[in-house]
């Protein structure tokens, strides 16, 4: 627990050590259908050992409306990622400025979860774009980590996300989640084969004996 908090201290802070880490913002199209929705990924690239996240973006209210992923929780959610242990993970913010159009999320790992390492996705979040949307830049303004053993770092950021809308153009891809569920199906069906030979087998020595 200690190191939770050393982790969300440093990440709040405001001066922090440069890495060579980056963080970008990706969207499986950049044409998008007026008044769809459509998803943003916010990806990390050869992170050092880190702990926790602060990151702050900033999209247009005028032409996006967010939308919310935890319907349980007051307020606006976004959808956490798969590179941090999501089953050890600490929210200190999830939260929205619908008004100003600026998303703040922080977060930790908890002990007993380890430091986490490379490439992968941080945060999702969804958009609507409202019928009279025509273009929108979707920018990071923070970037900061904190390592296990109270370092805060801050990575580079890319420059910001152009997307266009039309009537014309194409909804965008739902997230690719029937991979997962199926590669989670076949793990589920073969746990539960294994089960039923062990407990065949131990019935099979029982009848023996």
């Amino acid at each position: 627990m200690q190191f939770l908090f050393i982790t969300l201290l440093l990440i709040c802070c405001t001066v922090a050590n440069a890495s060579d880490g980056s963080v970008s913002l990706s969207s499986p199209s950049q044409k998008i259908k007026s008044g769809s929705q459509f998803y943003v990924d916010v990806l990390v690239e050869n992170a050092p050992k880190i702990y926790g996240a602060h990151l702050v973006l900033n999209y247009d209210a005028t032409q996006l409306t967010l939308i919310d992923q935890d319907q349980q929780t007051p307020a606006i959610q976004i959808e956490h990622g798969d590179f941090f242990d999501t089953s050890k993970l600490f929210v200190l913010t999830n939260s929205a400025n619908t008004k100003l159009g600026k998303l703040d999320y922080i977060i930790s790992q908890m002990a007993p979860a380890d430091s986490v390492s490379g490439s992968g996705r941080i945060a999702r979040v969804f958009f609507e774009a409202k019928e009279n949307a025509t273009k929108t830049n979707i920018t990071i303004e923070k970037s900061d980590f904190g390592t296990k053993d109270g370092q805060s770092l801050t990575f580079s950021t890319d420059s910001a996300l152009k997307i266009e809308f039309d009537t014309t153009y194409q909804v965008a891809p739902a997230p690719p989640t029937f991979a997962y569920s199926t590669v989670l199906l076949a793990a589920i069906v073969s746990t539960l084969m294994l089960v039923f030979i062990v407990v065949v087998l131990k019935r099979k020595r029982v009848v023996k004996a």
